[in-house]
C-alpha cells in the first residue's frame, strides 16, 4: 500500500509499500517528499501517482523509484486544458469586453465623422468624400426606418404573422407538433426551458413541455418551417415598404409644390405692390 499527501503550501510527501529498483519490496514509512513538486491537486494508485503542478501540467510517475524521483512526465493535452479551463475563460471574457469597447469606441468615432465633427481640418476632396458618405448613410437610414415602420404595419393589420409567445413579427416561423405557428428560436427556448432532460419522461408522452397556446402537451418537440407563412409576411412587408415610399415622394412632392405656390405668390405680390406704387406716382 502507498500513500501520498499534500501539504497547503503545494509540497508533495509519499511513504508506504513500494518496489526498489532490484525488485525487492522498500518499505516507507517515514513521508519523504517529491523534490521539486509544487501541486494543486494529487491522486495515488497501486503503481502510479499523479499531481497537477501549479503551471497546469499533468505530472505522471512509477511508485516502484525508491527515493520518490518523478521517472517519466506526461502532458495530456485535455487534462491541461481542463486545468486551464477557468483562466481561458476569464481570459476570453477579457478579450470579448476588450473587443465590446473597441467597436463601442470605434462606431462612436464614425458617427462623429458622419455629423462633420472635424471638418474645419479636412481638405477639399475629404470634404467631398463625407459628403458622399453622408448621403449613402442617409440612403441607408432611411431603408432601415420604411423597414421597421412596415413591419410593425403588417404586425398590427395581421395578428396571425404575430409570434404567439413573444408578441412579435415572425421572421422564422415553424409549426409545432400542437398545430399552432410560433417564431423558431422563441419556441426552441420554450421547449428546452419546460422540458429539461433532467425531467422524467411519460411513457406516452415524448415531450413534458406544454403548448403556450393550449396548455396541452406537445406530443413531440418537432418544429416544422412553415414557409408558405414566412413568403406570406415577407409579401406583405414588401408590399407595405412600396406603399410608405410612394406616401413619402407623394408628401415630399406636396411640400415641394407648396413651397413653389409660395414662392410665385410672394413673387406675384411683390410685383402688384410695385405697380400700385407706380401707378400712384
Amino acid at each position: 500500500m502507498y500513500t501520498l499527501a499534500r501539504t497547503q503550501d503545494g509540497k508533495v510527501y509519499g511513504w508506504g509499500q513500494q518496489i526498489n529498483d532490484d525488485g525487492y519490496n522498500d518499505d516507507t514509512l517515514v513521508p519523504r517528499e517529491v523534490p521539486g513538486l509544487s501541486a494543486v491537486e494529487i491522486a495515488c494508485g497501486g503503481s502510479h501517482c499523479m499531481a497537477v503542478a501549479n503551471d497546469g501540467k499533468v505530472l505522471v510517475w512509477e511508485n516502484s523509484v525508491g527515493n520518490l524521483e518523478i521517472s517519466g512526465l506526461l502532458l495530456p493535452p485535455m487534462l491541461s486544458k481542463t486545468q486551464n479551463a477557468k483562466a481561458d475563460e476569464l481570459t476570453t471574457l477579457r478579450l470579448r469586453a476588450d473587443s465590446m469597447c473597441t467597436e463601442r469606441d470605434s462606431k462612436k468615432a464614425e458617427l462623429a465623422r458622419l455629423r462633420g465633427g472635424n471638418v474645419e481640418n479636412m481638405s477639399m476632396q475629404e470634404l467631398e468624400v463625407l459628403h458622399d458618405e453622408q448621403k449613402e448613410a442617409s440612403r441607408r437610414v432611411m431603408e432601415k426606418k420604411l423597414q421597421r415602420q412596415a413591419e410593425e404595419r403588417v404586425a398590427t393589420k395581421n395578428k396571425s404573422f404575430v409570434c404567439p409567445i413573444s408578441f412579435d413579427l415572425m421572421k422564422d416561423p415553424v409549426v409545432a407538433s400542437d398545430g399552432f405557428t410560433y417564431e423558431r428560436g422563441k419556441i426552441e427556448e420554450w421547449i428546452q426551458r419546460h422540458d429539461s432532460p433532467g425531467n422524467s419522461r411519460l411513457p406516452f408522452h415524448p415531450s413534458l413541455a406544454r403548448s403556450p397556446t393550449t396548455n396541452a402537451l406537445l406530443p413531440n418537440p418537432t418544429l416544422t418551417p412553415n414557409r408558405t407563412l414566412k413568403s406570406a409576411i415577407a409579401e406583405q412587408i414588401e408590399a407595405t415598404v412600396k406603399e410608405l415610399c410612394s406616401d413619402r415622394n407623394d408628401a415630399e412632392v406636396g411640400v415641394k409644390r407648396q413651397r413653389v405656390a409660395a414662392g410665385w405668390g410672394a413673387w406675384w405680390k411683390k410685383l402688384t405692390h410695385e405697380s400700385h406704387d407706380e401707378g400712384k406716382s
